[in-house]
């Protein structure tokens, strides 16, 4: 009897147990883990469930609630069992920071697993097997520390092909190695001049990396607005190696040249140091009389710009326009006759339609200093006489007045010029008339455009004793 109540006790326990085990095996797929939630909560034992409340194990209930808590849960740890995964073979690590980086960039290799204190030679390679690294490029060699570990900042090559590069890091006389891929960023170029400053008409060289094989790359001042100032053409790595770009007119001060990529998309900025023009002018002559025929030369403006020229005020009278060659200078351009209206100091501002920089030159206006003579010094009543002279206006009409008691003048002939401002005589233009009493007649000699008078003595005499004069013009 003891020995079947014993037996009766063991399955007894057996049965409680099982029914136990069931319960906290049903718990767990059942709540989706709510036994580690509870545990959680400080609830360490759980309680046993009474036979109407405890839940049915089915597998579609248990796939549903371990969805719920999925989805419920964004905290929940998952645990995967090692035997259910296939895990990489145990060896060295290499990583690269950034694993995207232009051509010229600088990327730090960051390696692990490698044998204490050996160097490690890091070579760029087209890919990742034994033969892309016998025809790859050395970079720099690392040392591992004591853990195996290394990090090293390498340069990229200026000039890079294709859109992804390999590095390998080879321990030397050893056989860790590990490779790393990276990506060629397109799209994040940069460049730099070969000047920093430069005033409009200079021209800069650009070099720059980072555009797409043979693309078109635009060069725009601040403004990707406004019309490029140029196109340059990248090589088939990307790369501009010191393009000419004009200088354009701009803002004086801190600028940017902008080079953008048509096709990738990719600008770059480069600082830029505009420099102000100072243009500086002259004219042919600084002194010279009404009618005189000036040209300009200037320098200092911007290159092939039209160049506005006034007289006096910036809005004054209109000159003319004159136009700089490309290095911003003028050389003997324009045919300005100076008006017989203009007298004495007077300015030209000359200010350019582009650069809008502005200089000025300083002329005098000079009066007239005709000279004239009589044919003949001296004669009697019945004398005819003409004059000679120079120094007048070309073309022009010259009055000759008797002078009269008084200080009164009276128009008794009329004379012309040719057209290098000399009298043209002609012969008995003036009769001294019978009774006319022997002394000094004085005629007057006026130009309608030079103005200026000169004064011509004849002496009468009593018979006929004439004196011829010079002949200082004609």
């Amino acid at each position: 009897m003891k020995r079947l109540a014993v037996v009766v006790g063991v399955v007894a326990a057996l049965v409680i147990g099982a029914r136990v085990f069931a319960n906290l095996t049903t718990s767990k797929v059942d709540n989706g883990g709510s036994v580690a939630r509870q545990t959680a909560r400080g609830n360490m034992a759980p309680q046993e469930a009474s036979p109407r409340s405890r839940p049915t194990v089915t597998p579609r209930r248990a796939h549903t609630d371990r969805s719920a808590v999925r989805h419920s849960q964004p905290d929940q740890v998952q645990v995967v069992d090692p035997s259910t995964v296939m895990l990489p073979p145990v060896g060295p690590v290499l990583l690269l920071n950034p694993n995207s980086a232009a051509a010229g960039a600088t990327i730090n290799v960051i390696g692990s697993g490698f044998h204490s204190g050996k160097l490690i030679t890091l070579i760029l390679a087209k890919g990742p097997d034994d033969r892309d690294q016998a025809l790859g490029r050395r970079l720099d060699t690392a040392q591992a520390g004591r853990d195996g570990t290394f990090g090293k900042n390498v340069n990229l090559p200026i000039t890079m092909r294709g859109s992804s590069f390999w590095i390998i890091a080879q321990e030397r006389n050893g056989d860790a190695r590990a490779a790393a891929r990276g990506s060629i960023a397109v799209g994040s170029p940069s460049g730099t001049l070969s000047t920093a400053a430069g005033k409009p008409g200079d021209t800069v060289y650009a070099s720059a990396r980072g555009f797409a094989p043979h693309e078109a790359v635009d060069v725009y001042l601040n403004n990707l607005g406004t019309s490029p100032v140029t196109t340059l053409r990248a090589d088939g790595s990307g790369n501009l190696s010191l393009a000419s770009i004009p200088v354009p007119y701009g803002p004086v001060g801190p600028t940017a040249l902008l080079l953008l990529g048509r096709r990738s998309r990719g600008l770059a900025a480069i600082p830029f140091q505009m420099l102000g023009l100072y243009p500086t002018a002259s004219v042919n002559d600084y002194s010279a009389v009404a009618d005189t025929v000036l040209s300009f030369s200037a320098s200092g403006f911007g290159p092939s710009e039209n160049v506005d020229v006034r007289v006096n005020t910036p809005n004054g009278f209109a000159v003319g326009i004159l136009h700089t060659d490309g290095g911003g200078n003028i050389r003997n351009q324009g045919h300005f006759r100076i008006p017989f209206s203009m007298k004495g100091r007077n300015t030209f501002v000359l200010t350019g339609e582009d650069s809008h920089t502005s200089t000025t030159v300083n002329f005098t206006v000079q009066p007239y200093l005709p000279i004239a003579a009589p044919s003949s010094y001296g004669g009697g009543p019945g004398t005819a006489i003409t004059f000679y002279g120079t120094g007048f206006a070309r073309n022009e009409t010259v009055r000759v007045f008797e002078g009269l008691p008084g200080g009164a003048h009276t128009q008794v002939a009329v004379m012309h010029t040719d057209n290098h401002g000399n009298l043209m005589a002609r012969a008995g233009l003036i009769l001294i008339k019978p009774g006319t009493p022997p002394g000094k007649m004085n005629f007057i000699l006026a130009g309608d455009k030079s103005v200026t008078p000169v004064s011509v003595a004849f002496n009468v005499q009593a018979g006929d004793n004439s004196v011829g004069a010079g002949t200082p013009g004609g």
